[in-house]
């Protein structure tokens, strides 16, 4: 009855500048947050018992980010909290008041990109000689590899075969048609190269409203597809088709016919992709790229309970 909660809004200073510069991060919003006893006549750092949650106000600049809560100690060691974004707001759990700082998280394992060349490009066009599809297969020592570049050159030389290229990463196997790759030819003109990402994102990364649209399914997956030149995305392939394959052992109970693909557009929108299960793989066709949920199919999976005896 004697306690107090005083909040402050750090924007500057030396406190503030040393976590900054620790997180290395540049949008954020960072807070002191106090719990003052007036009998003990202090600060109380920590509860004895129990948790607290505390919900920030999120503006546009976080919008469609995954975010995390830090929070640095006396010796610069950094702890993370996990972040819920809903209605506006970004809630996280802790059981002391100190200085917390809300930012777009970034991830702890060190990201791997692939760099294809030419040569080897050629290569693997020779072992597909009874193939329709070129095939760059991932070393099977690569760990967390989300990027593939290759040169353009090499895209064209894969087109002068007549054939599709299959491209690998960690988290999914992209195969291009040839008319997929016409028009990346085509879009990229002169660049020297272009990436394929391929990588597991958070459901908090999606914008509010993708995040209302999906908010009762049972969310096991959320992969962003992307192609990038020069930065910039190449979304669309002109009629063309990317084939993914998204490896997936489903949890215990359940099997790969109880999961379906969605695509969420920016707006909310939901849109059911065709999905198969093949080879311990969920596999999807494809016209353009994007973010894809892989939820489970309730529908499929629970009991027809209207079934009687002896039908």
């Amino acid at each position: 009855l004697d306690t107090r909660i005083n909040v402050e809004k750090l924007t500057s200073g030396e406190e503030y500048d040393k976590i900054i510069k620790t997180l290395n991060v540049k949008d954020n919003l960072t807070f002191d947050i106090n719990l003052y006893s007036g009998s003990l006549e202090k600060n109380v750092t920590k509860l004895a018992n129990g948790k607290f949650e505390v919900k920030i106000p999120v503006g546009a600049q976080f919008k469609g980010k995954s975010l995390v809560v830090y929070y640095v100690d006396e010796k610069l060691q950094v702890k993370e909290y996990e972040v819920t974004v809903k209605d506006g707001y970004a809630a996280f759990e802790t059981d002391h008041f100190s200085i917390y700082t809300l930012a777009e998280g970034v991830s702890t394992k060190e990201e791997t990109k692939i760099e294809i060349t030419e040569e080897a490009v050629k290569d693997a066009i020779k072992e597909a000689a009874n193939s329709d599809t070129v095939t760059i297969p991932l070393d099977e020592k690569a760990e967390n590899v989300s990027k593939v570049e290759l040169p353009v050159e090499a895209v064209k030389t894969v087109l002068e075969a007549k054939k599709g290229l299959q491209l690998e990463t960690t988290k999914a196997i992209a195969t291009f048609d040839v008319k997929a790759l016409e028009k990346i030819a085509k879009d990229v003109g002169t660049t020297p190269s272009i990436t394929l990402k391929l990588e597991e994102i958070k459901k908090d990364a999606l914008n509010v409203k993708q995040q209302e649209a999906i908010k009762k399914e049972t969310v096991e997956m959320v992969l962003s597809a992307e192609l990038l030149c020069n930065d910039k995305l190449i979304t669309e392939f002109g009629g063309g088709k990317v084939e993914l394959k998204i490896p997936f052992i489903p949890p215990k109970g359940t099997e790969g016919k109880d999961y379906k693909v969605l695509h969420i557009a920016d707006d909310g929108k939901v849109e059911e992709i065709d999905t198969s299960y093949k080879n311990d793989c969920i596999v999807i066709q494809l016209e353009h790229f994007s973010e894809y949920v892989i939820v489970r199919d309730v529908a499929d999976s629970i009991p027809n309970t209207n079934v009687k005896p002896g039908d």
